[in-house]
This record gives C-alpha cells, structure tokens and sequence, in this order.
C-alpha cells in the first residue's frame, strides 16, 4: 500500500476524525506539486468550514471549495468530503447524522451505512445520479462538482417537501414540527377568520346594542 493509499485508507476507517485529513495535508505539502498542493488546501477547508459562521468568509471558503473540487479526482472526493445528506426518508422519525462524514464506510467507496435509520446513503458526482438515487427513496449525499439549483432535487423524489434535506437553499413548505408534535411558534399566530364570519360577527353587534 503507498503512502498517499494508508492516509485515504485512515480516513475511511474514522471518517469524522480530522486528524488524518490534517496529516495527509502536511504530507501534500512535502510532495510540492500543484495537483498535491490543491489537495493540501481542499483538506484543510473541509476541516474548518463548519466552524466557520455564515457570512461572507464562509461563502468565499465554499466557493473557493468547490473551485478545488472541479479539478480533483470524483473518487477521491468521495473519500475526503464532507457533505450534507439530503433526501433523508428518515429525517423526521430519526435524529439523522446529517454528514457523510458521520457514516460508517463500506467497502464500496460511494455508499456508506447510517446506523440511524439502517439504510444506505449514495455519494452523487451527477445531478442524474442524485435525481435517480432520490426517485427511489435513497438518501444522498451531493458532490460540490454538481451545479446546484434551488428545488432542484424535491421534483425528482418520492418525498413530501418537508422531509427533504436540500443544503438549505429552499424553505419548508410545512411547518418545522417540533418533538412535542406542535409546530413551529411562528405559525401559532391567530388565523383571521373568513370574511362571511366577519360580516355575521359585525351584524350580531348591531343587533345586540339596538
């Protein structure tokens, strides 16, 4: 096994460990070569992207990110990213893990296991893949090298529009519900009623103070 093979392999075995991704960082630094260095950078964004508030320096880490991930190798990405998952049948009965980087490897370098919910999560390089994979119920995890739209995935799945998991680019159709069963406070607001119960409500008051 080569080095660059070990540090991968590291990887998959505790894919939510930063550790290995930093080291094999320094490790492509040594190597000197633009396609090394790339990686070097893409690693270290992944590691410290989540921390990092939204707001401008977030979206310029995203996009430099997905810059990186336009001209690295689909395979590898599938190894070292970290995702969001999306499409989750689960998401409202489970407390979903919500990272590809959370899930257990398999020995197929594109699908890893939830031990949530027991299902496969699929890693998509395509919008066809993630369309197809979300057309048969499957959770998703979307490669930064696929050209997002917002709704892009809710027209092609089996879902109701409040289970999706669509990297918050569109809004809930229903309202959040919370684990008591209630919706969210801001919909607790008083409905106004129909116009005809207004009018009737209008004529009782005339009538009571004639």
């Amino acid at each position: 096994m080569s080095d660059e093979a070990a540090f991968l392999n590291a990887i998959l075995v505790n894919p939510a460990d930063d550790a290995p991704r930093l080291v094999y960082a320094d490790w492509l630094d040594e190597r000197g070569d633009e396609l090394a260095t790339q990686k070097a950078d893409f690693l270290r964004i992944v590691c410290r992207l989540l921390n990092v508030p939204a707001g401008p320096r977030r979206s310029l880490l995203t996009s430099h990110l997905r810059k990186l991930a336009g001209v690295l190798d689909p395979q590898w990405l599938t190894v070292v990213s970290k995702l969001e998952l999306e499409a989750c049948a689960w998401a409202l009965e489970f407390p979903c893990p919500k990272q590809w980087e959370n899930l257990q490897a398999t020995d197929n370098p594109k699908v890893r296991w939830c031990e949530t919910c027991k299902n496969r999560v699929y890693f998509c390089d395509t919008i066809d893949a993630v369309r197809g994979n979300a057309q048969q119920g499957r959770c998703v995890a979307v490669s930064l090298t696929v050209v997002r739209q917002t709704g892009d995935l809710a027209r092609h799945a089996r879902l109701q529009p409040r289970e999706m998991r669509l990297l918050g680019q569109i809004r809930r159709l229903d309202p959040p519900i919370t684990q008591s069963g209630s919706t969210d406070a801001r919909d607790d607001r008083p409905r106004r009623p129909p116009r005809r119960e207004r009018l009737e409500r209008r004529r009782r008051k005339r009538l009571d103070t004639d």
